[in-house]
């Protein structure tokens, strides 16, 4: 079983079965994995073009579960910004390194420009030694929270979902980021519409905080990175 399924289980249901664990040690487990998950919505949020989000299962391409994109809140904790912030989250261990395309960056991050969403490219450079086969990023907006404390978060997705199993293999056909290679991620066009749509229909100030995480990276070969605090896999 691999361990992004565990991850589902338990914050989507807070379950913890015990035959599922990997065999490391409960505690070392939990404050290492899923403790840095709680609070995030680590199932991504879709957003529609009719105003709703959807949260994304990890292990299939098939949408688990649909709730009105209205109970989602603005978070007004400072003035409003003159400029839109950037900020990386992901830890500095992991060999990645991120930013805002040049032509595009000061128009993503101009807080009068209502359409920085479509202007948003993501630049993400491969820096190890090793080509990366699957990617898998959270663009988050922190301002925009639910009641219970759960981020709105886009997915920013590399390569093949099959490689969220540290035991699958590349097929032949899948191409990696090679190293030193830079692969553009864009916000999908649907996720982009139903953003539009939202603040339209609840006329809604645009957002001021942007921040990119990791949730999982696979480099083909049995090794990577999974969850918000990057602990490397295989876990030893």
């Amino acid at each position: 079983m691999p361990l992004w399924h565990l991850y589902a289980d338990l914050l989507l249901t807070g379950r913890r079965v015990k035959r599922r664990f990997p065999p490391v040690s409960r505690s070392r487990y939990w404050s290492t994995v899923v403790r840095p998950l709680k609070g995030v919505l680590i199932n991504a949020i879709l957003f529609s073009s009719f105003g709703k989000a959807t949260y994304y299962r990890l292990d299939s391409d098939r949408y688990s579960s649909v709730l009105l994109f209205s109970g989602f809140e603005l978070v007004q904790s400072a003035p409003q910004a003159t400029k839109r912030t950037f900020e990386n989250k992901i830890p500095p261990h992991v060999s990645l390194k991120i930013k805002i395309k040049k032509e595009k960056e000061e128009k993503a991050l101009d807080s009068n420009n209502k359409n920085w969403f479509r202007d948003l490219e993501i630049e993400v450079t491969n820096t190890s030694d090793k080509p990366i086969y699957f990617l898998s990023l959270n663009l988050e907006m922190p301002d925009l929270v639910r009641d219970d404390g759960a981020l709105a978060v886009f997915p920013l997705r590399y390569g093949n979902s099959d490689l969220y199993n540290q035991d699958a293999k590349p097929l032949p056909e899948d191409r990696p980021i090679e190293p030193k290679a830079t692969y553009t991620f864009v916000v999908d066009e649907k996720n982009r519409v139903g953003y539009e749509a939202w603040r339209r229909k609840n006329n809604r100030s645009d957002l001021y905080k942007l921040q990119v995480s990791i949730n999982h990276l696979s480099y083909g070969d049995g090794t990577g990175f999974t969850s918000l605090s990057a602990v490397p896999f295989p876990l030893k």
